[in-house]
């Protein structure tokens, strides 16, 4: 009796050991049948990180890396240029293709430089935002990427460089902007308003007191003559933005002359209306600017 209990106490014993190590096999080894699950799920991770729609021209087998994996190989000049395909394929929505252009322009490395270059030599919707997005990145041959795109005959393209070239080189770029400015007074395509406005902003943008003398110059040179009061107001508020007592200077000298046209508006209410609220703009400008200049 006593034997037969030993026995089958043993054999219990095996059972428990038995099941111990089947169990901590099936932790080790993952069941054959959750394969294709996991695999499938490695497959959405790595599909996720490339796009589905390759741009014209590339193979059905390829994919175009998506921009935040992209960077790893920009290096390869195929990539920059399929990358570049893609921000230019209107097939993919434009929000989307936004999103990644401020993705890459976040990201400021050579890489991503190479990429917004080549998107910017495209006849694409974002090739003006590309070549903007370049004035906040400090890469060696941007500054000289940007000055040769000033000569662009496309007005966006031109507005884009001038604005990125302000951000990029500080004080360094005044002189190539005033020069760019006086250039594009009048165009053949009338877009002198979009390209004049631009550089002025990016003089404003630089902080230099350099580009006082040059704001001032286009005061006197084109306020009122082939440009309008409003571009003024612009010279206006960049001058109030570099600050220091020549801009201010400048400003109450360009409040006496529109003061001075008021004669010219005695039977016209709507027009003196519309300068005396140019002189008060300009004057509260002239206060703000102070006599030190402003800190970039």
């Amino acid at each position: 009796m006593r034997l037969r209990r030993l026995g089958t106490l043993a054999v219990l014993g095996l059972g428990v050991l038995f099941l111990a190590y089947f169990s901590n096999s099936r932790r080790e080894k993952p069941d054959r049948a959750d394969l294709p699950e996991r695999a499938s799920k490695a497959e959405r991770r790595l599909s996720a990180q490339v796009v589905s729609l390759p741009p014209p021209g590339l193979a059905k087998t390829q994919s175009v890396p998506a921009v935040e994996t992209a960077l790893v190989v920009a290096t390869n000049p195929a990539i920059v240029s399929q990358i570049a395909d893609r921000l230019s394929d209107n097939s993919v929505p434009i929000e989307k293709r936004r999103k990644e252009l401020a993705e890459l322009s976040q990201h400021g490395d050579a890489d991503a430089v190479k990429i917004l270059m080549a998107l910017g030599e495209r006849q694409t919707l974002l090739n003006s935002a590309a070549i903007e997005a370049l004035g906040n990145m400090k890469n060696g041959g941007v500054a000289d990427y940007l000055k040769g795109r000033l000569a662009d005959g496309d007005p966006r393209i031109l507005a884009a460089a001038a604005t990125s070239l302000g951000r990029q080189e500080g004080a360094a770029a005044v002189p190539v902007l005033a020069d760019t400015l006086k250039a594009n007074r009048r165009r053949p395509d009338g877009f002198q308003d979009l390209v004049c406005a631009a550089c002025v902003k990016a003089l404003a943008d630089t902080r230099a007191q350099a580009a006082v003398p040059v704001l001032e110059s286009e005061l006197r040179e084109t306020v009122g003559t082939t440009l309008h009061h409003e571009y003024g107001s612009q010279i206006v508020k960049a001058l109030a933005s570099i600050g220091g007592a020549e801009a201010r200077r400048v400003l109450l000298a360009y409040a006496d002359r529109l003061n001075g046209a008021l004669a010219g508006q005695v039977d016209n209410p709507l027009g003196k209306r519309y300068i005396v609220k140019k002189i008060h703009e300009t004057r509260a400008a002239a206060e703000a600017a102070g006599n030190e200049p402003k800190r970039q």
